[in-house]
């Protein structure tokens, strides 16, 4: 994802402490980095923090050619609810299409989708919950923005020109993540450095 986008706050969430730096707007991690090498569940894992991408830097080829050189079982793609609506589109369909020219199409079938800052979406929900349609008026508000996302992987095209398989395209899954205080009552138990 794009410099932002919750990439480090997501691995600081998964790993269960502070590993990474940081911050909205300046870009904290300068390197593909190695974060957290262990176990879970007895799998041996190791979690990369990557810089941002499509962020107009010339060396963003490097950033792509770390990733390419390391053994991805899962790929988390963060992409951010809190930005303005077109930017948020343009951004995300500008990331689905370089991700999948980068990585071909296979990449996709070892995705999650992240959408982070899910809670900024969440506005005004809260007064919909105390008339008691809170919760099915932010999974409306998902729904509507994975339904966007899997537009644009839709459309996406490899190097080849080869489109996303469609049995691939329907089994992403997606995970909305935010600030747990923040989020409608239902939702309350998506991951986040508070939780």
């Amino acid at each position: 994802g794009k410099t932002g986008a919750g990439k480090s706050t997501l691995i600081n969430s998964l790993v269960g402490r502070e590993v990474c730096l940081t911050d909205d707007v300046v870009a904290c991690t300068m390197e593909t980095t190695l974060i957290s090498a262990g176990e879970v569940h007895g799998v041996p894992v190791q979690i990369y923090d990557t810089r941002g991408i499509l962020d107009g830097r010339e060396d963003e080829a490097r950033t792509f050619a770390s990733i390419r050189d390391k053994k991805i079982n899962l790929l988390a793609v963060c992409v951010s609810m809190g930005m303005g609506e077109r930017a948020q589109q343009s951004d995300t369909r500008e990331t689905i299409s370089i991700l999948t020219k980068k990585f071909g199409v296979k990449i996709w079938s070892r995705a999650v989708i992240v959408l982070t800052r899910a809670n900024e979406r969440a506005d005004g929900i809260e007064r919909q919950r105390a008339r008691g349609r809170g919760f099915t008026e932010y999974a409306v508000v998902v729904g509507k923005f994975t339904c966007q996302i899997r537009q644009y992987l839709s459309e996406a095209r490899d190097a080849r020109d080869q489109a996303i398989p469609s049995d691939v395209l329907a089994s992403i899954p997606f995970l909305p993540v935010g600030i747990q205080s923040e989020m409608p009552a239902i939702s309350r138990k998506l991951p986040d450095c508070e939780d």
